[in-house]
């Protein structure tokens, strides 16, 4: 279909719409409080990825594995949508509204804790609290409410759909919020309801502010809802789009359900179906796994909400938006692609399927359904198919691991020693120079790369795990959450007797303090430490699944040929999806290195004490409004003291990139040319 979009067009997409954000949060970064900006990022936001992450993602994970017959996936017809194109499909299509039903049981549950129980006492007196808090809810709702439209555009192969209403909703929250921060005030002025909403007889300018964060969340999700309903309704029709929202049964004869005999099931009349119970059940075992993997991801925001101040959270805030950075720019729009694919090229093989005549267990794009062969492809065909299909798909697979681990090479040699310079350039010396924001941003350097590969290899084993092997995955999952506690308990009882040392270590030397200094770096970042060591546990068990599976597919496809009577090559399918075919050469590794140290060295030296107090008494001045030479020339003093910083910086970027060029150019080039051929593949298939 010409509409569908291919994985690059897809990625290219959502760069823009995430680089357009990030320019725009600059703004708010600067406009806004770091107690608000805490406020907004941490709780408010935990609130509702908790609401939408419960509601949705066990369904949105299931049945992104269905999809229409091929032939009739490119069908404009207005009753397409409405009605089912495949056995089953009106009751598997029924289990996509239930996210609306319960998220809403979930947002009145959740909000009224969190309002009552959980929320700060410091927040709670503020006017435009409780309005905020149901702004944030009814942007959860909206975007529940087109969930349904979400799942039906993905088995119709429109995943751009989603790329662009997110641009669209993204691009309206930002300039809601920015436009809400600087003009609710003067509206209030003129409008008695708006003034007692944001208490602007208080003269707080928090509580306008944490209204502009609720109205432009809600303008998310409404702008995502419209999105979805414009969009169907010119592509079909109105009516048929409200129709997906009517459940509709599925009739069904009892031999779909039960093994009873034949005669029995003759004798059988119809009857409806209004939920398909083996996806329903693959659902509930996905969300088993869903309240776990939100603990895990979520579990060093729950840890800051709940004994940090609001000030600490922002600084954690600005931390993590800043250390995420690229993941959410590149990384991100990469694997939810890649979960695409995934779903869509290739089936479940449970574990036993070593011994059996697994001639149906057929990729999904050999035969364009959602599930088995056909039964009429010949055996050696359909494994031919099955094997081409998943080679192209480890062929992607080995490509991504090649590039982002080049990307990782960047992120651990240049990280740590630019987190101040780089805080200070993007979001100011007060968060540079009086924050914990440098310690938490330098020791995300380290946690992008585990996230990147734990996002890759987990989509793959949620994309074709069965349920059985989704059960195991929990157990996975306990043992990383364990780990979490384990090492974050660790952290703490060390920096208890680290403070209570302290005093013994003054004397120590040189190499005393420093080992002190890092010590308590280290305990500053314990939760970001603690995290990535969790989530090293999942990446590792999802990348020995991942590995498995295409030993297994391998097998399956040498086993069928033979019995055909085919010959065979011995190459093993997924053969460059090991940990060492994944790493650069030596000298690259040596490169990066080398100039990680000299850049360790260097920056300490750079970044005096005069430049500190340089900044901050720049900050102080414009904090307070000081107009004139003096501010002028504190910013420029500052500017020109940060170039041999930001010089040398580029000068170790340059190095390392031409080290890539000379050593790594060949295997760069086949991994690219790996990614094209995928998206091309893809896209022809679509």
């Amino acid at each position: 279909m010409s509409s569908a979009a291919s994985p690059t067009t897809l990625i290219v997409l959502q760069i823009g719409a995430r680089a357009v954000t990030f320019v725009l949060n600059q703004c708010l970064v600067r406009l806004v409080a770091p107690n608000i900006f805490g406020l907004a990022n941490i709780q408010l936001e935990l609130l509702l990825s908790t609401i939408l992450f419960l509601s949705r993602d066990a369904v949105r994970t299931v049945l992104s594995r269905q999809s229409l017959p091929h032939d009739n996936a490119t069908t404009t017809s207005p009753s397409t949508p409405a009605r089912s194109i495949a056995k089953d499909y009106g009751a598997i299509h029924n289990i996509s509204l239930l996210p609306i039903p319960v998220g809403v049981a979930l947002t009145t549950l959740a909000c009224g804790v969190y309002v009552s129980r959980l929320s700060p006492q410091s927040v709670r007196t503020l006017p435009s609290f409780h309005a905020s808090v149901a702004l944030y809810a009814l942007g959860a709702l909206a975007e529940l409410c087109y969930e349904p439209l979400h799942i039906r555009a993905l088995a119709l192969r429109h995943p751009a759909l989603r790329v662009k209403a997110e641009g669209l909703a993204v691009f309206a929250k930002c300039i809601t919020t920015i436009g809400c921060i600087r003009f609710l005030p003067t509206l209030a002025r003129h409008l008695p309801v708006l003034a007692v909403l944001i208490g602007a007889g208080r003269s707080d300018p928090r509580s306008a502010a944490l209204l502009a964060f609720g109205i432009g969340q809600a303008a998310y999700g409404v702008t995502m809802l419209v999105s979805f309903v414009l969009w169907f309704s010119t592509t079909f029709s109105l009516s048929a789009t409200l129709s997906l929202y009517i459940p509709t049964p599925t009739d069904t004869d009892t031999d779909t359900d039960t093994d009873t005999d034949t005669d029995t099931q003759a004798a059988s009349a119809p009857r409806s179906r209004w939920l398909h119970r083996p996806t329903l059940s693959l659902c509930w075992a996905m969300q088993r796994q869903a309240v776990l993997k939100h603990l895990l991801t979520e579990a060093d925001r729950l840890a800051v909400a709940k004994f940090a101040s609001l000030e600490e959270q922002g600084g954690y805030a600005l931390a993590a938006n800043y250390g995420s950075l690229v993941a959410r720019i590149l990384l991100q729009p990469v694997e939810e692609t890649s979960r695409f694919v995934f779903s869509q090229n290739l089936a479940p093989i449970s574990d036993d399927d070593d011994d059996s005549d697994d001639c149906s267990l057929t990729v999904k794009g050999a035969t364009g359904g959602a599930g088995k062969g056909q039964q009429s492809d010949p055996p050696a065909t359909a494994a031919a198919t099955k094997a081409a299909a998943g080679d192209q798909v480890a062929r992607m697979l080995a490509a991504i691991f090649q590039l982002y681990a080049l990307c990782s090479l960047f992120f651990v040699a240049f990280g740590p020693p630019l987190a101040v310079p780089l805080l200070h350039v993007l979001a100011g010396p007060v968060w540079a120079y009086t924050s914990t924001a440098p310690t938490l941003l330098a020791a995300y350097t380290f946690y992008v790369p585990v996230m990147a590969l734990n996002g890759i290899v987990e989509g793959f084993l949620q994309s074709v795990a069965t349920g059985a092997q989704l059960s195991r995955y929990n157990r996975v999952l306990l043992v990383a959450s364990a780990a979490f506690v384990g090492l974050l308990t660790l952290a703490t009882n060390l920096r208890l007797g680290g403070e209570g040392g302290a005093g013994n270590n003054t004397q120590g030397g040189t190499g005393g303090k420093w080992m002190l200094a890092q010590v308590v770096e280290m305990q500053r970042s314990a939760l970001v430490w603690a995290n990535t060591a969790s989530l090293a546990i999942r990446a590792a068990y999802s990348w020995r699944f991942l590995r498995a599976y295409f030993s297994r597919l391998g097998r399956s496809r040498t086993q069928t040929l033979s019995r055909a009577g085919v010959g065979v090559g011995k190459r093993e399918l997924g053969l460059g999806l090991g940990f060492a075919a994944a790493l650069p050469s030596p000298l690259v590794l040596a490169t990066f290195g080398g100039v990680s140290v000299w850049l360790r060295v260097v920056m300490p030296r750079l970044l005096s004490p005069s430049v500190y107090s340089a900044a901050l008494s720049d900050a102080t001045q414009t904090n307070q409004g000081s107009q004139g030479s003096q501010t002028g020339q504190g910013r420029l003093s500052t500017a020109v003291t940060l170039l041999p910083v930001l010089s040398r910086a580029a000068g170790g970027v340059a190095v390392c990139t031409l080290s890539i060029l000379l050593f790594e150019r060949r295997r760069l080039l086949l991994a690219l040319r790996a990614l094209r051929a995928s998206a091309s593949k893809t896209s022809k298939s679509e």
